[in-house]
């Protein structure tokens, strides 16, 4: 027998695409709900995942832990670090200002606390996160 053609594209038609097996169709009388004996082992089996089920561990190690730091020497070690990498950074820029005509002894004063206000602009959460960051590093380096 000749095999019907397509119009549109010349092929063979195909014929109706079978169930695949692991498709139980719905007049079969092995149709059964699983079994409760089945049922419990995937209980345990379950209970089991989550007692050997351990956190994933963050940032926060033993180490970390026990060298946790309260909000005021966070703030100081913050406050150190930022005015280190200000002071690098603005180098050219401080060493303009304390060659200008008009800087005295007492503007030395005023300009630290200018520099200190910057700190302010950082929540505790964000200076923690930043100390610990940079304490990471140091023992990297070590």
């Amino acid at each position: 027998m000749p095999r019907k053609q397509s119009v549109r594209s010349g092929k063979t038609t195909r014929h109706k695409k079978r169930k695949p097996r692991t498709e139980v169709s719905e007049s079969s009388d092995n149709d059964s709900e699983p079994t409760n004996s089945s049922q419990e082992e995937d209980e345990e089996i379950e209970d089991k995942r989550k007692e050997d089920f351990e956190p994933p561990k963050l940032c926060l190690t033993k180490k970390n832990v026990s060298k946790a730091m309260t909000d005021d020497e966070i703030s100081a070690a913050f406050a150190e670090f930022y005015l280190k990498n200000v002071t690098n950074e603005f180098a050219d820029d401080l060493d303009q200002l304390r060659n200008a005509d008009d800087f005295k002894e007492d503007s030395i004063p005023v300009l630290i606390s200018a520099l200190q206000q910057g700190t302010s602009l950082f929540s505790i959460e964000e200076q923690r996160r930043i100390v610990m960051a940079d304490q990471e590093i140091e023992e990297k380096k070590k």
